[in-house]
């Protein structure tokens, strides 16, 4: 037999074989994925299972080519090309640990400047005649939908990145405004995370509060740990009756689709917001 006809039997085989192969494990690799997958919470875990069942399906795909010498080239060239990519975001994912790491130290540094917990903080300004309160996380559910909006008409008791504690003074709904901000006249609407509510600024150092010194008049509907959907559930019931001229979303890449992820997971009736002129109400 002529060797070009030869080579082309065996890469004939080889393909053959590869997509039997193929066939026969992606229908128990896509169960496998959603059954593994489907009720893991951490991303990261999630990641970490792709890969190494996704490796293992191309080691299953690729045992026929260790029976010739190209093959075993091909598949030399396409597992050192996996093993350096994930030794590359082995390093970035170091780097990231690193940088929280880090965050701790400054987290215990800050700690040792403040002689208060949060705790004690509240106490001595409820002594003294202050209606003080912890910041409330939204997103408590109850039994016609959830919490958008925070302690109303108090000063809430934040957090501290600088050795004292940064507080502002809640509206009528929760949220940092001054007094009387849920009006008509509305030129810009914020919405977002932590990052719009004013996360560890005192009250008058935030997003909203700048722009209301250049001449806005905002409605910040900013709650720290909230997700897209929540955010929009938030528009929805507060902001959409004032017609606002202008809405603005502070967008932050680095929590907000896995929030997104988690809230169309966990808290699937937001959904309904997507819904024209849907409320709870």
């Amino acid at each position: 037999m002529p060797q070009r006809v030869f080579a082309m039997n065996n890469v004939g085989r080889l393909l053959t074989r590869t997509l039997g192969y193929c066939l026969i494990s992606l229908p128990f690799a896509f169960f496998g994925f959603k059954a593994i997958i489907k009720d893991t919470l951490d991303p990261w875990v999630r990641y970490g299972v792709s890969a190494c069942a996704i490796g293992a399906c191309l080691f299953i795909f690729t045992l026929p080519l260790l029976k010739t010498k190209v093959g075993k080239n091909i598949l030399l060239l396409i597992f050192s090309s996996i093993t350096s990519i994930y030794a590359v975001e082995g390093i970035l994912t170091a780097g990231h640990h690193s940088e929280w790491s880090n965050q701790r130290e400054l987290d215990r540094h800050v700690a040792q400047l403040n002689p208060f917990t949060k705790l004690e903080k509240i106490l001595h300004l409820r002594k003294n005649g202050i209606l003080a309160v912890p910041a409330a996380p939204a997103g408590e559910k109850f039994e016609r939908g959830y919490v958008l909006g925070g302690i109303s008409e108090s000063l809430v008791v934040f957090c501290d990145e600088s050795g004292e504690w940064a507080t502002y003074q809640s509206d009528e709904f929760g949220f940092n405004n001054p007094p009387g901000s849920h009006i008509n006249d509305i030129d810009l609407v914020l919405t977002g995370d932590s990052f719009t509510e004013g996360v560890c600024v005192n009250g008058g150092q935030d997003v909203a509060s700048r722009l209301r010194v250049q001449g806005w008049n905002v409605l910040n509907l900013g709650k720290s740990g909230t997700g897209t959907l929540m955010q929009l559930a938030t528009l929805a019931e507060y902001a959409e009756g004032l017609r606002p001229s202008y809405v603005l979303w502070l967008y932050y890449e680095g929590n907000d689709l896995k929030d997104l992820l988690s809230e169309n997971r966990d808290r699937a009736t937001l959904r309904w917001y997507l819904e024209k002129n849907f409320n709870f109400t």
